[in-house]
C-alpha cells in the first residue's frame, strides 16, 4: 500500500518530465489553429458523360475552419472496396490545386473533366479531398482532411466517337471564336479556290485568243 502511495505521490514529476522529453525529441506537427471544411458534401452529374468530352463541374469552396494561416491541397481520393470505377487523377484539374489561407478565409477552386478518347463505360466514385499541408520535422505531411463525393458516369463509345465528341466539346467550350475561326478559315479557302479557277479560266481565253 505504501508503495501505490509512493507511485502517486511522483506521478506528477513522472508525466512533466515525459512531455518535456517527447517536446523535445519527438516529432512535432502544427495542428493548433489550422482545420478545413468544403461547402459542398456531393457532386453528382446528372449527364451521362461522353468519352473525349470535357466539362466544368461545380466550384467547391475551401475554407480554413482555423484561426491560424495555413497552406492548403486539393486532390483525389478513393475507398478502399469501392464498387465503382475509379477516376485517374489526371483527368480532373484543379484551379487552383495548392493555396494558403488566413483563418476563417475561403478559396473558391474549380474542377474541370477532362475524359480520355478511351475510357471503360460504367460509373464512377471518388472523393475530392482537401488538406491542410502540415510542416512537421521530418517533412511535409497531411493531417485532417475534408472530402467531397464525386459521381457520374460515362457511356459506352468507341474510339471514333472519342474523337467526335472530343471535338464537338472543343467548338463548344471556346464558343464563338471556335466557329468565327472556322467561318475564316473556310472563306480564305474558298477564295484560294475561286482565285484559282479564275486564273485558270483566264488563262484558257488566252490561249483561244492568241
Amino acid at each position: 500500500m505504501s508503495n501505490q502511495r509512493n507511485f502517486f505521490r511522483e506521478f506528477p514529476a513522472f508525466f512533466v518530465w515525459t512531455l518535456v522529453f517527447i517536446s523535445l525529441f519527438g516529432p512535432t506537427v502544427s495542428f493548433a489553429g489550422v482545420g478545413v471544411g468544403l461547402n459542398f458534401g456531393r457532386i453528382v452529374v446528372d449527364e451521362l458523360l461522353k468519352p473525349g468530352a470535357t466539362y466544368d463541374l461545380p466550384t467547391i469552396g475551401v475554407i480554413n475552419t482555423g484561426d491560424t494561416e495555413g497552406e492548403f491541397q486539393v486532390s483525389l481520393a478513393y475507398h478502399q472496396d469501392q464498387p465503382q470505377e475509379r477516376p485517374d487523377p489526371a483527368w480532373l484539374g484543379f484551379s487552383p490545386s495548392s493555396f494558403k489561407l488566413a483563418g476563417g478565409e475561403l478559396k473558391n477552386v474549380s474542377l474541370q473533366l477532362e475524359l480520355p478518347l478511351k475510357i471503360k463505360p460504367g460509373d464512377y466514385f471518388a472523393y475530392i479531398e482537401a488538406k491542410p499541408i502540415l510542416k512537421q520535422e521530418s517533412g511535409t505531411t497531411f493531417g485532417i482532411a475534408a472530402a467531397s463525393e464525386l459521381h457520374f458516369r460515362v457511356v459506352p463509345a468507341n474510339i471514333f466517337q472519342g474523337i467526335y465528341y472530343r471535338f464537338s466539346s472543343f467548338l463548344n467550350r471556346y464558343s464563338p471564336w471556335t466557329y468565327v475561326i472556322i467561318l475564316i478559315v473556310a472563306f480564305a479557302f474558298l477564295a484560294v479556290l475561286l482565285g484559282k479557277l479564275f486564273s485558270f479560266q483566264v488563262n484558257i481565253k488566252r490561249k483561244k485568243h492568241e
